[in-house]
């Protein structure tokens, strides 16, 4: 299904750009985070593949501030609380427009996306209480990168974040061929203009900052909540996940662990199996 597509404005005035994925016969509705570098528009093939595993859903993504067709200086964020901050104001805009409010609704993200939900759930920045959804979803999230940095690179990025040169894009080093086994989804990574290859000083620095605040604050949920997790994750440390994981306070917590996965879990070779534990844990925890 197309989607609808349309802008809303993040707290501090940035046009932000969403799609919606309706699906007449949804039995829920996803808030759905996506990653550092990439955009909601990867996502195109999210809602029916799970449709295929036999979950209707209504998909919502959203674009961060200057990733994708979001406005804003490209890989560049005020701090990484804005990124928490468009997320929230995302989440009003779906919650006061959906429609059938009856229906449950998770928030899933994806590796930093991860990052978002961990960080907006587990009341990490004062004052942002959590958001209200009916489960919790990680898809390899993001809390120590597994990709070596060089010094001189770690060295560099701390110095100028500071400075007017904060906004100064640079390499990332991210390998493309590490998010999935399957050639076709690198290809298809390859071609889009949308991705970013580029990363400013100031995000990086307050990506470092948000993952070491994650790792010091425990997440306590009361609603169901669901790891699925790529187990030769070249980007993401997939260890720490775990340490995170088990330190979660929430009666209804589940552990997916895919030993052959790259990063990108629902691209990867073995997809059909990913999507059907997702589809099952919707069934069993959230229906």
């Amino acid at each position: 299904m197309k989607p609808v597509l349309g802008t809303f404005e993040s707290e501090d005035s940035v046009p932000l750009f969403y799609s919606h994925y309706e699906d007449p016969d949804a039995v829920v509705d996803i808030l759905l985070v996506h990653g550092l570098l990439e955009h909601g528009g990867r996502y195109d093939c999210f809602q029916s593949r799970l449709r295929e595993a036999g979950i209707h859903a209504s998909v919502y993504i959203s674009d961060y501030r200057g990733h994708g067709r979001s406005q804003g200086p490209r890989g560049w964020v005020p701090s990484f609380r804005s990124y928490i901050l468009d997320q929230r104001e995302f989440y009003l805009k779906v919650v006061s427009e959906r429609s059938h409010a009856g229906r449950p609704l998770i928030l899933l993200g994806h590796s930093a996306g991860g990052l978002i939900v961990y960080l907006m759930q587990a009341r990490a920045y004062p004052g942002l209480e959590p958001l209200k959804v009916d489960g919790l979803a990680f898809s390899s999230p993001a809390f120590r990168v597994s990709m070596e940095i060089p010094l001189w690179k770690k060295g560099i990025s701390k110095l100028i974040s500071k400075t007017p040169l904060s906004k100064f894009l640079i390499p990332t080093g991210f390998i493309q061929e590490h998010i999935s086994h399957d050639e076709l989804e690198v290809a298809k990574l390859k071609r889009d203009n949308l991705t970013l290859d580029r990363i400013t000083p100031k995000l990086w620095e307050s990506y470092m900052d948000a993952m070491g605040l994650a790792r010091s604050t425990r997440l306590s949920s009361e609603v169901p909540l669901l790891f699925q997790v790529a187990g030769s994750d070249q980007i993401a440390d997939f260890e720490v996940s775990e340490i995170i994981f088990e330190k979660i306070e929430c009666p209804k917590k589940k552990w997916h662990l895919y030993p052959e996965d790259y990063h990108e879990i629902f691209n990867e070779m073995d997809r059909e199996k990913v999507f059907s534990d997702l589809a099952e844990w919707i069934k069993n925890e959230i229906l």
